[in-house]
């Protein structure tokens, strides 16, 4: 099996027909290290681990009686791996399953699907590719794991809306490329935990240029802080780039590492879905601060009102 492993625009970009059948060799990766070069990061030495998470909402196959299966999907890799997966050859990929027959029947059209896609993936990304299948026709054993975020997801935390502070409010927003200088950091202080977020996140397809928008969560650390006034006119600063979702989140995660020099720090981006899947790319100091409810493959959970 080969694949496009070099040629990012192959199908990004491009007028491409969705497959009919199930058609792998339409995946193609891109390496990490050309866009972590200019944050100066090395694909050996980061100063973060993470997953990128990514959730398909209308994922589909046929019995092999012609009976169609559909099914929520979620793929979750480590963000240490050499490459991510191109988001429209992924879309164009899962789109090749929905006239496929894969099974006698539910429980083996899933079984078959997971398997062909974990190892597909796996193997395009040179890692582990973790996918689990969700269906109204099939319950989860445990349907406790299907949680909300404002029950389950730290639930003893409580995140600033950075856009409802009154200063944010009344700033006058003037810049539209992202720009560290653009963060007020206050030198010494006690070291507490701060929480974040913003619904205001948007960037803009390193290719085709086409607008994301997505909720972005800032947990950190430190004795140093930075101004919440700042913090929200950064964020928005990012408007105008031209990167992957998980380029901006490691872009985030740079320049917060960079200008508090944190004992924690989790950076999180949820952006919206386009074409019937979302990528949610994860940043964190350390594995203890991950998410487990939110990267554990094997846990469902209903999504933000934003996705």
């Amino acid at each position: 099996m080969s694949y496009n492993t070099n040629n990012i625009d192959k199908v990004l970009g491009q007028r491409v027909d969705s497959p009919t059948t199930y058609t792998p060799d339409i995946l193609v990766r891109e390496e990490r290290q050309r866009n972590r070069t200019y944050l100066n990061l090395q694909d050996e030495k980061l100063p973060f681990v993470g997953y990128d998470i990514w959730n398909g909402y209308e994922c589909s196959a046929l019995t092999d009686l012609g009976l169609p299966v559909t099914c929520i999907a979620k793929v979750v890799y480590p963000c240490t791996n050499k490459y991510i997966v191109e988001s429209k050859s992924m879309k164009l990929y899962w789109n090749g399953f929905n006239m496929q027959p894969m099974g006698k029947d539910v429980k083996s059209v899933l079984k078959n699907i997971k398997k062909t896609a974990e190892k597909d993936l796996s193997t395009l990304l040179e890692t582990t590719v973790k996918v689990e299948l969700f269906t109204q026709l099939l319950e989860p054993e445990n349907t406790e794991n299907r949680i909300s975020f404002e029950a389950e997801y730290a639930p003893d935390i409580v995140w600033e809306i950075l856009e409802h502070i009154p200063q944010g409010q009344k700033k006058k927003f003037t810049v539209f490329n992202e720009s560290a200088d653009l963060l007020k950091v206050n030198e010494e202080g006690t070291s507490e935990t701060y929480y974040y977020m913003s619904t205001l996140l948007r960037s803009n397809c390193k290719i085709t240029h086409q607008p994301d928008s997505g909720d972005i969560y800032i947990q950190y650390k430190g004795k140093k802080t930075v101004t919440k006034e700042s913090l929200l006119e950064w964020i928005v600063s990012f408007r105008n780039e031209c990167h992957f979702h998980e380029e901006i989140c490691e872009a985030a995660y740079k320049r917060l590492w960079d200008v508090l020099q944190p004992e924690e720090l989790v950076v999180t981006c949820f952006y919206a879905r386009r074409g019937g899947w979302d990528i949610v790319p994860t940043r964190a100091s350390n594995k203890k601060l991950l998410d487990k409810v939110l990267i554990n493959p094997k846990e469902y959970y209903h999504k933000f009102p934003r996705q």
